[in-house]
């Protein structure tokens, strides 16, 4: 096939590939506006260290004591893929919930660690208050469970202690949306036009 063939046939098709083009932009840009708004909650923690003994002996004993948040860290994460503890996250928010499968039911709440003593737990909700509500929970069910967790005899091996939530809304940019339409309409009618026409050239012969 030729360029001036190549030429004819984009310039017999514009017409389709104009208005698939905007087709495909104003599909774009109506389903970003039909789009909810995502509250975008993350609840941060910090595990601080208490009661450090100090020996002449244990000359590592930093290293073991960050260790040992390390370990405690990702064992506060690893609540959240519980559903008995996601469970008494939705109860202190005065939340209702259904389980229709433990994934997805554990899957809302994601925990991130960024060091040995801090992670993240991050998730959404498309209703503002809700996702308030969760967070706050989730700060407060953490703090109080872990409490009774880090008790060595009278003493208190580790302090959780939950930064205050952040809720985001979030909202999909729509100008972005109708920007990616436009690409992907333009690209696509042009496949479309070519496949067209490999058709109709396979039914000459």
């Amino acid at each position: 096939m030729k360029v001036t063939t190549h030429k004819e046939i984009l310039q017999q098709s514009q017409w389709f590939i104009l208005l698939f083009t905007l087709l495909c932009a104003i599909s774009a840009f109506a389903w970003a506006v039909t789009q909810p708004t995502k509250y975008n909650a993350v609840v941060a923690f910090d595990v601080a260290i208490a009661n450090r003994a100090s020996s002449p002996e244990y000359q590592y004993g930093a290293y073991y004591d960050l260790k040992g948040a390390e370990l405690f860290t990702q064992h506060l994460m690893s609540w959240f893929k519980s559903p008995a503890f996601v469970g008494k996250v939705y109860d202190n928010a005065g939340q209702g919930y259904t389980i229709k499968t433990v994934n997805s039911f554990t899957g809302r709440f994601q925990a991130k660690q960024y060091s040995s003593q801090q992670f993240v737990v991050l998730f959404y909700d498309f209703n503002e208050e809700t996702a308030k509500k969760l967070a706050d929970s989730v700060a407060k069910t953490v703090s109080d469970e872990s409490a009774s967790q880090v008790q060595s005899g009278d003493q208190t091996q580790f302090v959780v202690k939950a930064q205050t939530p952040v809720v985001v809304a979030g909202k999909l940019n729509q100008w972005m949306a109708l920007g990616l339409g436009v690409v992907a309409g333009f690209f696509l009618s042009i496949f479309v036009v070519y496949v067209r026409q490999y058709i109709r050239e396979g039914g000459k012969a």
